[in-house]
């Protein structure tokens, strides 16, 4: 049983814009999956979709113009209730799902409201990649319908969330936020803080080491209005002295390196292997953190004070620090391999190599007797017939095929569940086969097949009405 054929479905979830989706479950793992039926093919991209925000694709297959996909699902998962709007971190999310898929270079085509599905304080959107057919009110554009989505649902309103949801609107594309971008300007919207560049680490204001003042408001500054980046990184250099200086009260760059002649009386001795002292420190005093303070980092995000400004709980009065002189360089000390310690390793691999060897010529061994004692007469050749199964009524759903005989010599079991059909399927032995069909509580009629006579016949599997039909 392989991944084509192995999930069943269960009961319709939606109907609409030429895609059917269907509530299943995996036989296998018993977890519950959604399957999607469509004419057409879907976006090569959707094998490439890795995202929490997205359903994971589990199968797909094409079969005469039809197609079928197959993602994980999860009953947990609701669509928002009426007059409860998205929090803020349901809203990054829905934005994040966009992100991914643009990443992925897939597009949904029929993104609204119904398509935001809520588990606790995190949202998937689904449908994306699939062949939707054209609808009226249906917006084309992912991060047009996004903005429409959103405008229905609810958010948390201020201004900056409003001004980015109405460019979003825009019916110009070059006014429009790319799904790329939505992410970043819709967290600098909602929390304040201005948007990272491409790649920059992101570290928020919880961290224990961020060095964050809040920046001067100077009543008029021509060139920083004119170079407002340049002004910025300008504080965030004095800023960085003053984080190296509380760095240095706690002893984050004290050397601690022992004199020479210790060092050569260390080495002379053998008594243990020598500590490293200390990374060299640089001239411009380069921030790098310690093995204790490995949480440590500056962030582009926390702006320092302007020149000439106290950082919060510094007295404004206290006379300005020294300047730094250079710490002299420091050359690390690397302790010698000991010639014991090349001879232990070498007698190691000597001794793996030996019983590599020997397990080698026990497994050549056994492969020379089994071989030599295998006769020839023994040996049979597989048969394999293909045979095509179909359904009647044909507009019903997969339905299960059930063996319930089968002859000797095959490796199905009796009793097995054989997947879903129509479909081709293959049979392993000659003789007698019975098969039965059913769907939803309504069994067929034992359907019996004599291998190889019929091997040109095709199953039918009749599946009769329900009750008061």
């Amino acid at each position: 049983m392989n991944d084509r054929i192995r999930y069943q479905a269960q009961s319709v979830y939606r109907e609409e814009h030429g895609v059917s989706a269907w509530r299943g479950v995996d036989p296998v793992t018993g977890l519950p999956v959604l399957i999607y039926r469509f004419r057409g093919e879907p976006q090569p991209g959707l094998t490439r979709l890795d995202s929490d925000q997205l359903p994971r694709l589990l199968a797909w297959r094409e079969e005469d113009g039809e197609g079928l996909a197959v993602v994980a699902f999860s009953s947990a998962w609701v669509p928002p209730e009426p007059g409860q709007p998205l929090s803020g971190a349901q809203l990054l999310d829905s934005a994040q799902a966009l992100a991914d898929a643009d990443a992925a270079g897939v597009t949904h085509g029929n993104l609204t409201e119904r398509r935001f599905l809520i588990k606790g304080d995190t949202v998937v959107l689904e449908g994306f990649g699939l062949p939707w057919s054209p609808a009226d009110g249906a917006e084309p554009d992912d991060v047009r319908g996004w903005a429409r989505s959103v405008l229905a649902l609810g958010y948390p309103e201020n201004d900056k969330v409003n001004e980015l949801l109405q460019r979003a609107l825009s019916p110009v594309a070059g006014d429009r936020p790319t799904a790329a971008s939505l992410v970043g300007e819709l967290r600098a919207a909602l929390l304040g803080v201005p948007a990272l560049a491409s790649g920059a680490p992101d570290h928020g204001s919880g961290s224990p080491a961020a060095v964050r003042v809040e920046p001067a408001q100077p009543e008029s500054e021509p060139e920083a209005a004119q170079h407002p980046e340049e002004a910025q990184w300008d504080a965030f250099d004095s800023a960085e002295a003053a984080a190296t200086d509380a760095f240095e009260a706690r002893g984050v760059f004290a050397d601690h390196s022992p004199p020479e002649e210790s060092l050569d009386h260390d080495r002379e001795a053998a008594a243990g292997p020598v500590v490293p002292p200390p990374a060299e420190q640089s001239d411009v005093h380069e921030f790098r953190p310690s093995q204790g303070f490995a949480s440590e980092r500056f962030s582009r995000g926390s702006i320092p004070a302007a020149a000439g400004q106290a950082a919060p709980g510094e007295d404004p009065a206290r006379e300005p620090r020294p300047p730094r002189q250079p710490r002299p360089a420091m050359s690390p000390v690397v302790p010698e391999p000991r010639d014991d310690d090349r001879r232990n390793r070498r007698i190691i691999m000597l001794v793996v190599l030996v019983l590599l060897s020997v397990v080698l010529a026990v497994l050549a061994l056994r492969w020379r007797d089994q071989a030599a004692g295998t006769p020839a007469a023994g040996i049979q050749t597989a048969v394999t017939y293909v045979m095509d199964v179909v359904v009647e009524p044909t507009d019903l759903p997969p339905v299960d095929l059930y063996v319930l005989q089968r002859p000797q010599g095959s490796s199905l079991p009796q009793g097995m569940n054989l997947g879903t059909v129509p479909r081709s399927i293959q049979l392993d032995a000659e003789g007698t086969w019975v098969f039965e069909g059913r769907f939803q509580g309504r069994v067929s009629g034992p359907v019996t097949v004599n291998l190889p006579g019929d091997r040109a016949s095709t199953i039918l599997i009749a599946i009769p009405p329900e009750q008061g039909d």
